[in-house]
């Protein structure tokens, strides 16, 4: 439950930047170390939420809530942490070798190619979550785990927007948006939590849906968020061919997987 969207290592814009001289050369491994550190502290930022997250939600929850989210988690992390992975690093890798002005151009190519990706994991994930309820025996999280497929879709097509900064060496704007989702996921996951477990809400779900639910609404605000931080650029035909980058994405997800 505590995974999060995991940023690739920063070191793969540099290697994958076009030839530059000397001198810019020193310029991009400095830019490429402050951004490491950056990018660390965000994930040790997330690493100290995610201890108040386990804390509030076993509160909330009780052990029996907790236990039944927590299966919902790590079934829909173990889904999306592979697509998150690839998507980053591919995006990544295609910014990082074009020139700054055509990058844009270059994500907004390859941005439409993961969010069919995306539609078609969250998809299978909303069809076969009974069958992963009965296999986990644990039928009745199937309504959060429905509802985190939603998730599958927003992380889907918010992944390769990060990987856009990486590719660009925006390393404080990465670990910015790092950093607001891991606050906004755990806000949302605590706030449906007590919405629908302690505020006495009388339906068929309870405090397990409502933290799934507001998980949902955090990765979609962050999406939004992401699209109006991150430029998609222009309808061009630059950027590479939809075969090609198949070829390239396709063994890193199988290996993430």
């Amino acid at each position: 439950p505590e995974q999060s969207v995991a940023s690739p290592n920063p070191v793969v814009a540099t290697i994958a930047a076009p030839e530059v001289s000397a001198g810019n050369a020193a310029v991009t491994a400095r830019t490429a170390g402050r951004g490491g550190l950056v990018v660390s502290l965000a994930k040790m930022y997330f690493i100290g939420v995610g201890l108040v997250q386990q804390v509030a939600l076993k509160a909330a929850l009780g052990l029996d809530g907790y236990g039944a989210l927590s299966s919902v988690l790590a079934a829909a992390s173990i889904t999306y942490n592979p697509l998150v992975t690839a998507s980053l690093q591919g995006v990544s890798h295609v910014v990082a070798t074009r020139e700054e002005n055509d990058a844009a151009d270059g994500l907004r190519r390859v941005w439409p190619i993961h969010l069919a990706i995306a539609l078609l994991v969250a998809g299978a994930f909303f069809a076969l979550a009974p069958l992963v309820g009965r296999l986990t025996g644990a039928p009745h999280v199937v309504p959060g785990l429905r509802l985190l497929s939603f998730v599958m879709l927003t992380y889907g097509a918010y992944a390769p927007l990060v990987g856009a900064l990486n590719g660009r060496a925006r390393f404080v704007r990465q670990a910015g948006l790092d950093v607001l989702a891991a606050t906004l996921r755990t806000c949302g996951l605590i706030g449906g939590a007590l919405w629908l477990g302690r505020a006495g809400f009388s339906g068929e779900w309870n405090g397990v849906e409502g933290a799934a639910l507001g998980f949902v609404l955090s990765s979609t605000l962050v999406l939004g968020i992401a699209l109006y931080a991150v430029r998609l650029g222009a309808r061009k035909s630059e950027g590479p061919h939809t075969r090609v980058y198949l070829g390239y994405l396709l063994p890193i997800l199988l290996g993430q997987v």
